[in-house]
């Protein structure tokens, strides 16, 4: 695996044959544990090729508006990725999966709780069963309008923790929290609906429960993804400190 991930949290490698994830039963999904899956994605012609082969035509078609090969090759990757996790947890066909959508565009499908998110080189899905799950990964990068989205974005204390940090630091601290604000949002599957500042995801180590009151009742577990150089991410579960199991794999 490349240097994006490193310790201190425990991943399980997955090796990948033909075009086709190597999966076992220990990776079979229990009622109260989550999923994360983090792929590192390449841009191997015979790869992407592959994978194309899972996506539906809607798939296909925004893939083809990619200007760029590699940003094509990303995006058949990770939505080929996702098609081949869904399948091996729902003992389904990779390529016949068929989405619902919701109003705000979250897809679904019966019997699992999923969600997916790439950026970079990197995509990152999250799954589960009987629980809402949200996950967002995102390439740290520079922000020319960083006090802008602080302010129109982020609670007050997401804000200190912004302007408390080092200047060299301050992206890495606002795409935290990003992460954080969008992994929830995506769970919920109501977009921008929920606005980001009405929701503090201030966390004092990175991961612990959370209440939203666009959910009032609901108790969220939310997570920073393993330290990754260079991205940020974390996961949102519907439940009360699910079970995490973390694995990886290389596409390319």
């Amino acid at each position: 695996m490349p240097d994006e991930i490193s310790p201190p949290w425990e991943w399980f490698d997955v090796a990948v044959k033909d075009g086709r994830i190597q999966f076992s039963m220990n990776q079979r999904l229990e009622a109260d544990a989550a999923h994360v899956w983090i792929a590192h994605l390449g841009s191997r012609p015979e790869l992407v090729n592959q994978f194309w082969e899972f996506l539906d035509p809607e798939e296909r078609r925004r893939a083809s508006r990619f200007h760029f090969e590699i940003l094509r090759a990303r995006y058949v990757l990770a939505h080929g990725f996702l098609r081949q996790l869904l399948g091996w947890y729902l003992d389904a066909d990779a390529g016949k999966i068929v989405f619902n959508f919701n109003a705000y565009g979250k897809p679904s499908v019966a019997g699992i709780e999923f969600n997916l998110s790439h950026s970079g080189a990197l995509a990152a899905v999250a799954i589960s069963t009987g629980a809402l799950a949200g996950i967002d990964i995102e390439e740290i990068r520079p922000l020319p309008d960083l006090p802008g989205l602080v302010s129109r974005f982020f609670a007050v204390s997401e804000r200190d923790a912004v302007y408390s940090s080092p200047r060299n630091q301050r992206e890495t601290i606002f795409f935290t929290h990003w992460t954080r604000k969008e992994a929830l949002v995506k769970a919920l599957g109501r977009g921008l609906s929920i606005p980001p500042e009405s929701f503090d995801t201030t966390l004092d180590s990175g991961q612990g429960l959370l209440s939203c009151q666009a959910a009032p009742g609901t108790a969220w577990w939310l997570s920073d993804l393993p330290a990754m150089v260079g991205y940020a991410g974390a996961v949102a579960i519907e439940r009360c400190t699910p079970k995490l199991f973390y694995w990886r794999c290389v596409l390319d």
